[in-house]
């Protein structure tokens, strides 16, 4: 009888002992245990530059928005006598021109033109904002400061291989010399991330060039100032 009792007290404290244990310790052998753990990375930072201590991106996120490369454009000749007898259409024959009187006049001026004729946006902020591009093109001097009047008929093609997420097709602008700046090309709300490059090339780009009975001749050069913004029209 004292042995029975001896177990009994034996059975009660590893009962009183089981209670104790974690819960995940009574769960039957063929019930799956199961507990949850986060795994995380943060897009939009650039682990190379981070930039906390901007206070419109405190978790160092970068707002990587950029106008990469916009296009030099040349265009066909003219003679004193065509310009003098009325107004001249003169189509782009190549995306290569030379120093002065505006560009790299003085140094460093209206120097970023490419000669492939290429202009590329490139959008890596992550919130599908979309972005507007602007162009203006300034007065059409020589190296004495003569100027021509007309206007500058811009038509590229989005080079669709390098082109991420379908902005609108490149509007087809005229810029006045001296004149407003004009929409080039747009991307709404939802458009326009990665890369977007278009192609200045063709012969339908144009120079227009107003008559003038009393023309210079020499070579003459515009400034084209691209503008990207970050509003969508």
């Amino acid at each position: 009888m004292k042995r029975v009792n001896y177990m009994s007290a034996g059975l009660i404290a590893m009962t009183l002992a089981g209670v104790m244990l974690p819960i995940t310790s009574v769960f039957a052998a063929d019930e799956p245990i199961k507990k949850t753990s986060v795994g995380e990375v943060r897009v939009g930072v650039d682990p190379d530059n981070p930039d906390p201590n901007n206070p419109d991106n405190p978790d160092g996120s970068k707002d990587i928005l950029s106008l990469v490369k916009v296009p030099d454009l040349k265009f066909k000749s003219v003679s004193v006598e065509q310009l003098a007898t009325g107004q001249q259409t003169l189509p782009l024959t190549s995306n290569t021109v030379t120093d002065k009187p505006v560009k790299n006049e003085p140094a460093g001026n209206a120097s970023d033109g490419n000669n492939q004729g290429l202009l590329n946006i490139t959008d890596y902020r992550g919130t599908g904002a979309g972005w507007k591009l602007e162009a203006q093109a300034g007065e059409l001097k020589n190296a004495a400061g003569q100027k021509l009047a007309g206007s500058l008929l811009l038509a590229g093609v989005a080079k669709t291989d390098e082109t991420d997420n379908n902005p609108t097709a490149i509007s087809q602008a005229e810029l006045v010399l001296e004149g407003s700046g004009v929409q080039v090309w747009n991307a709404a709300s939802g458009q326009g991330q990665g890369r977007n490059t278009g192609v200045f090339t063709s012969a339908d780009t144009v120079l227009k060039l107003s008559q003038n009975t009393a023309a210079y001749g020499g070579k003459y050069q515009t400034a084209i100032t691209w503008t990207l913004t970050n509003a969508p029209s």
